[in-house]
């Protein structure tokens, strides 16, 4: 599905960030590594998270 998604969308990094965390789970650190480097070679970068908390 991810690789799908890819296809629609290549400059969406979030695809290939989703299946990287995937593979991890599953111990599959070469594809991780190789989904990072096409990553790389493609330009994009994973935005990095944010939290919102409201003070009262």
């Amino acid at each position: 599905m991810a690789r799908l998604l890819v296809d629609l969308d290549p400059e969406n990094p979030i695809p290939f960030v989703i299946l990287s965390n995937i593979y991890a789970r599953e111990g599959r650190w070469k594809d991780v590594e190789d989904l990072r480097d096409e990553m790389d070679r493609k330009g994009l970068k994973k935005s990095s998270g944010f939290s919102s908390l409201s003070v009262r």
